[in-house]
């Protein structure tokens, strides 16, 4: 008698401990309201996502967005170039910012390809809205996938995909990933990055386990008799390699999943699909891939922004739904906890231990988006009412967040520039002088085909120092900050300094300069360029700012040197060349990374252009002299140049801060060319492609013979 009532008092406890909501009338709520939604629960919540997406986002998007929302100004301008200029390539010269940068070199080239591809059948403008409303509708669908493929029902994933939605609408404009990022700060290469990355977890899952439903007491007879799914297996290579090719952040989001996957199913000899996944991701992506790798050491990176405290108690909570969930063996959610825990060492080594350039808080989004998946493995039980409350908590959001500001920055009216401007265009402006950081930087280049100074893509090119320095001379107040070398040593004196400034102009070749006042006495106004509206913070009125085109210097891009220049002395080359740009930057002492040859110019040579392509990936030009001398040419050094006279090919040297300089005369071709690099790149994703090709219609042709 004792013993059966001890054998009911642990079966009552043990029941409390599965189902410990059985008894809460909050929860008992939700299951009733959830019992009446169940039948109609996915289109009931498509339909609400899609309403808002449609008429909060995507329909102001559409009308009034000019595509010039701070970083999404700088992928218009990208997907303009391809199509424009580069098409059928993703990446090559781009003359327009920074002296000259390999575009798409370093930067995922997926969106801005993408939607130069739409553009051809339609205007530009709609073209890129499009693609961007395309990712925006599918993230939904894909995390709706990525809940299905965990063996959970269709009320439980349209709940996670509901909580999904909801971390989206987080009204965050830096993370990357959230609605607003992406529609008001521009991050849309991140969001096509989120969506791939939900679509890559679901079919990993399937690669690796299938359909199968499983938990903790049988797992270990499961997967020891499943076989991996080879077509799932196939698909899961194709997705990670457009992961690689769409963000970093998701590439390496999805490289760390596929390891914890192969990881957790280590028993099934994982190995082999874990292997073959990353395979195929490396070698579809490799034509971009393998160039961006070999070519590191002209990245300019840095780190912007880090971890904060919120994200580190945010950790407790996962800490608790990690502990709750193992608990209640549940064996669904633990490859997501075994990605979850190896991205945060790997999140947390880099920002604390190793401090690596990265935009480490981007990397949050991830962890966000499967916080649903880890509450509705919770308990199986209550998945019903967990859906009414996602339901809730979305909607909630939905009415209650910040707006969106889908409008983004709305179009102006510039007018054209004066014709025949011969040299590049330093366009300053304050932060509060323009809609946001980089539209006129982009917008005036883009629409009048002029080569500017700065643009969005600053990790592409050393040179982009030079322009946040340049800045912070002319306009302390004018520039963003994140590269200012706040120590330069311009002196008070004004003639003095903007005597130094034209120094600075006539070596970088920027002629003229477009600013809403004359800062320097020495130039000379050309034409009207824009009005800006903006509210001024001190006297909250509305005021209007001038925008002017101005003379500012005379330079050439070709200049013969009178004298042979010095090697430098110490081993850095970078940092020697910021100090002599903020020191002694001056066409009479260029120095050079190596020794060179004792010529030079006697002080009668001439050089002319002859030939040039609007990409300036080839240049032909005459150097009228009788012997070799120096040559400096003023586009951004890349192992991709080549220099020839009369089909030989001559040495290029690295110049200060960071161009080129040949030793030569007669006529030159400078020519950008594809290295070992790109053309080993080709040649690996072709392979690859044909390899996969070739198996699936073997294994097509195979199954159909055997069920013949």
């Amino acid at each position: 008698m004792r013993n059966n009532k001890r054998k009911n008092l642990i079966t009552n406890k043990n029941k409390h401990k599965i189902y410990p909501f059985r008894n809460n009338p909050f929860f008992n709520k939700l299951k009733l309201l959830a019992d009446f939604l169940a039948p109609y629960a996915v289109p009931f919540a498509f339909t609400i996502i899609y309403l808002h997406l449609f008429f909060v986002v995507i329909l102001p998007f559409f009308n009034y967005n000019s595509l010039f929302s701070v970083d999404m100004s700088g992928h218009y301008f990208s997907s303009w170039y391809i199509k424009e200029y580069l098409f059928p390539r993703a990446s090559g010269w781009n003359p327009f910012f920074f002296f000259g940068f390999p575009q798409n070199q370093f930067y995922e080239p997926a969106f801005s390809y993408a939607s130069a591809l739409l553009s051809f059948v339609m205007p530009l403008e709609y073209a890129f809205k499009l693609f961007l409303s395309i990712v925006l509708v599918l993230t939904p669908l894909a995390g709706y996938y990525c809940a299905r493929s965990f063996s959970f029902g269709s009320v439980a994933s349209v709940g996670i995909m509901l909580g999904i939605y909801g971390v989206l609408l987080t009204p965050d404009w830096t993370m990357g990933g959230t609605i607003m990022s992406t529609i008001s700060t521009g991050l849309v290469t991140h969001a096509l990055g989120l969506m791939v990355f939900l679509f890559f977890l679901g079919v990993l899952n399937k690669a690796f386990f299938g359909n199968k439903h499983i938990t903790k007491n049988k797992y270990r007879q499961i997967i020891e008799n499943k076989h991996f799914t080879n077509k799932y297996v196939i698909l899961s290579g194709l997705l990670l390699a457009l992961l690689i090719l769409s963000h970093l952040m998701s590439a390496i989001a999805g490289i760390i999943a596929l390891l914890a996957f192969g990881a957790f199913y280590y028993k099934r000899n994982s190995f082999r699909p874990t292997f073959l996944i990353f395979l195929i991701g490396i070698v579809l992506s490799a034509f971009w891939l393998i160039p961006a790798i070999l070519t590191t050491g002209f990245i300019n990176s840095i780190t912007v922004g880090n971890l904060n405290s919120v994200f580190y108690l945010f950790l407790l909570f996962l800490g608790f739904l990690a502990y709750r969930s193992i608990s209640f063996r549940n064996a669904d959610s633990e490859p997501i906890w075994w990605f979850l825990f190896a991205l945060l060492i790997i999140l947390f080594a880099g920002d604390s231990l190793f401090n690596a350039t990265m935009h480490y808080y981007r990397f949050s989004i991830f962890i966000f988006i499967l916080v649903p998946i880890l509450i509705f493995s919770y308990t199986k039980k209550w998945q019903g009412a967990f859906f009414a409350g996602a339901l809730i908590f979305c909607v909630f959001l939905m009415l209650s967040s910040p707006h969106i500001l889908a409008e983004g920055a709305l179009k102006k009216t510039i007018a054209p520039l004066s014709n025949g401007i011969d040299g590049r265009v330093l366009i300053l402006s304050l932060p509060w002088q323009q809609t946001s950081e980089h539209e006129l930087q982009q917008a005036i280049p883009m629409m009048n085909q002029t080569q500017g100074a700065r643009g969005l893509y600053q990790e592409s090119s050393h040179n982009a120092q030079l322009i946040y320095d340049m800045e912070y001379e002319l306009a302390p107040y004018g520039t963003s900050g994140w590269y200012v070398d706040k120590t330069s040593p311009l002196s008070d004196n004004k003639d003095s300094r903007f005597k130094f400034i034209s120094e600075q102009f006539k070596l970088l070749h920027i002629t003229n300069v477009i600013a809403t006042r004359q800062i320097d006495p020495s130039w000379i106004l050309q034409s009207k360029v824009l009005n800006i509206f903006f509210l001024n913070v001190e006297t909250n009125r509305i005021e209007k700012n001038t925008y002017s085109l101005y003379k500012a210097a005379d330079s050439n891009l070709i200049d013969v040197l009178h004298y042979t220049p010095k090697k430098f002395s110490g081993a850095n080359w970078a940092d020697n060349a910021k100090i002599w740009f903020l020191f002694n930057a001056n066409e009479n002492n260029i120095f050079v990374d190596s020794d060179i040859p004792q010529y030079l110019g006697k002080g009668n040579e001439t050089v002319s252009i002859l030939e040039k392509t609007p990409t300036n990936e080839y240049i032909k030009f005459f150097v009228d002299s009788n012997i070799d001398v120096p040559i400096f040419i003023k586009i951004s050094f890349f192992p991709n140049w080549h220099a020839y006279v009369n089909g030989k090919e001559i040495k290029i040297y690295q110049a200060t801060p960071n161009f080129m300089l040949v030793n030569t005369h007669g006529i030159v071709e400078l020519k950008f060319e594809n290295t070992l690099a790109e053309n080993l790149g080709y040649l690996v994703s072709l392979a690859g492609l044909i390899a996969i090709i070739g198996y699936v219609l073997i294994t097509r042709r195979t199954k159909k013979s055997k069920s013949n």
